[in-house]
């Protein structure tokens, strides 16, 4: 995985993340090729809307590998790509804006098989009168994923 938050990657380590690339401070593609002898990820997920986000990703890819982007961007974002690269190394950019419901169906099972796993990357709990500080949390990079309770 990679970020530029300090605190995510760290929390990443915990968790045993086998390894945790700061994007702030060193190349992810170049990271990715090397870790997998030059190969690139097979599936390269993009969770923030990150522009930059999406050119690492580009590159960490295979050839023929798949980018999904999961991160929504902010309207107006563009990216300085020689689409040619995309077409060259046949990779496939899945965007994703919503889910059906067997995906939705999936998703909950996984959670629900792997709940001891899922639960620990919930950082923060609030209630609902702290909403302020939950949003502020959240927006300060320090918790993973916040949960606010009625």
């Amino acid at each position: 995985m990679s970020d530029v938050s300090e605190p995510r990657l760290r929390f990443a380590e915990k968790l045993d993340v086998e390894c945790a690339i700061d994007a702030g401070k060193r190349n992810v593609a170049n990271e990715v090729k090397e870790l997998t002898a030059g190969r690139g990820a097979d599936t390269v997920i993009v969770a923030s809307g990150s522009p930059k986000a999406v050119l690492q990703a580009l590159g960490s890819a295979r050839t023929g590998g798949k980018v999904c982007l999961f991160g929504v961007p902010v309207k107006g974002s563009v990216l300085d790509y020689d689409f040619f690269n995309l077409y060259n190394a046949e990779i496939s950019v899945l965007p994703s804006y919503g889910t059906t419901d067997s995906e939705t169906a999936k998703a909950l099972a996984l959670i629900k098989a792997n709940g001891e796993r899922f639960r620990q990357v919930i950082t923060h709990r609030f209630h609902i009168e702290e909403f302020a500080l939950a949003v502020e949390t959240a927006t300060s990079g320090a918790g993973m994923k916040i949960v606010i309770n009625p």
